[in-house]
């Protein structure tokens, strides 16, 4: 896909492997969880006639040999420590990373505990080892002796990062000692080590990525493939969904773009939207969600989406809520110069909501709104105002009681 690997520039960090050192300076925990047991021995005791000055004799500093000493390859090799004792010690303990040792079948012991053995080495029992050896008088404690174990790699793990305008490739193996890594882009080799950085990404730099990890010690050999889309420019944002909605119900709104690793906002006119109430934003905010509807949701709705070089925003899109009638107001107004009384009717509504009257249930075909009525005695009684939004089909009523005595004319 686009141009050849090899006209491509990587940056790829280098790995000078020491091997000695990296195995002098591993450790690991020992995850056997055992019933936790001190491991411990009692030389026989003196006979009749020996010096007791032996039992409390100061300790000299034991030390700890390996065997074999040189790298270890986990479920291969086996390991014998011996705890080197000059003499005089009562008793022997085992030290694993500072802790004392937990007794499991993993692990063997002489009967005199100065010589623990472990099978079948795996990476689990990589660690620090220290003998400790006491009688009455004293306890010494042996230096560390380091135990390294050589295994993997495991399956790596390749993650991605964009950094302004580069991708970064990070390929992570599980293995001792560290992996050595390369990168194919496509097939072709493209660059070594951990991590691989592509600078000025384009979308040619798309396509498919492999990294092989290597252990040097035990020759194995692992790889994990990605498939990467890079540097596609935001374009193309669009606003679909309702035009006109009903006051209460759901209404959802969504944003699409195209482009990688986009990012969308929402706008409200000017105003950002943030979820909160009943708005809602699900789908790494692709979708705007009104739960339900109110009749101030009204309004331009923008959608923005964006990565970390491109942004592109959507045409407005207009969003009506219908609403209403709420519960109509009557007013009334006297003209005493006319002796003629006005009702007035108004409700509340989108779109605007027309009105019919009624005077004591019976519909008045001649009304208008405002409703004039000679001041009569024969036009008192319940004048009921009836607004209808023929958009919700919903229809709301109030009704005024006008008592009319005497004569006003």
């Amino acid at each position: 896909m686009g141009r050849t690997c090899d006209t491509l520039r990587w940056k790829s960090s280098c790995q000078v492997v020491l091997l000695a050192a990296a195995i002098l300076n591993s450790a690991f925990l020992l995850t056997q969880a055992q019933e936790e047991i001190p491991v411990t021995a009692e030389p026989p005791q003196p006979s009749e006639g020996q010096d007791s000055h032996q039992r409390t004799e100061m300790l000299s500093k034991p030390t700890v040999s390996a065997f074999p000493s040189s790298y270890l390859v986990e479920f291969t090799d086996s390991i014998t420590l011996t705890c080197e004792i000059r003499s005089g010690a009562t008793k022997v303990r085992w030290f694993k990373n500072g802790r004392p040792l937990r007794k499991s079948d993993h692990i063997s012991l002489s009967s005199d505990n100065r010589t623990l053995s472990i099978p079948s080495i795996t990476r689990d029992d990589a660690g620090e080892y220290q003998c400790e050896v006491s009688n009455s008088a004293s306890t010494r404690i042996s230096d560390i002796q380091y135990v390294d174990v050589i295994y993997g790699p495991e399956t790596p793990v390749i993650h991605t990062t964009e950094e302004s305008s580069d991708l970064k490739l990070t390929c992570e193996a599980d293995t001792f000692p560290d992996a050595h890594y390369a990168w194919f882009f496509n097939g072709r080799e493209c660059g070594t080590g951990s991590p691989l950085v592509i600078q000025n990404a384009t979308p040619e730099h798309s396509g498919s990525y492999v990294c092989l990890a290597w252990n040097v010690l035990t020759l194995q050999k692992r790889n994990s493939t990605l498939d990467v889309v890079v540097g596609a420019e935001v374009r193309d944002v669009t606003v679909t969904g309702p035009s006109v909605a009903t006051e209460d119900q759901p209404v959802t709104l969504t944003c699409t773009a195209v482009g990688s690793s986009v990012s969308y906002s929402w706008f409200k006119g000017d105003q950002s939207l943030e979820p909160g109430h009943y708005t809602v934003l699900t789908n790494n905010n692709q979708n705007l969600m009104f739960s339900p509807s109110h009749r101030s949701d009204s309004g331009d709705y923008t959608c923005r989406g964006s990565n970390s070089f491109s942004s592109d925003v959507s045409e407005p899109h207009r969003l009506d809520i219908l609403y209403g009638p709420d519960p109509p107001v009557i007013h009334e107004v006297f003209d005493r110069g006319r002796f003629k009384l006005k009702f007035s009717c108004r409700s509340d509504s989108y779109p605007a909501a027309s009105y019919v009257w009624f005077l004591n249930e019976k519909f008045l075909s001649d009304q208008q709104n405002p409703l004039v009525r000679d001041l009569a005695t024969e036009n008192g009684g319940n004048y009921t105002c009836q607004a209808e939004n023929r958009s919700t089909r919903q229809k709301r009523n109030t009704t005024l009681e006008l008592e009319v005595q005497g004569r006003w004319m």
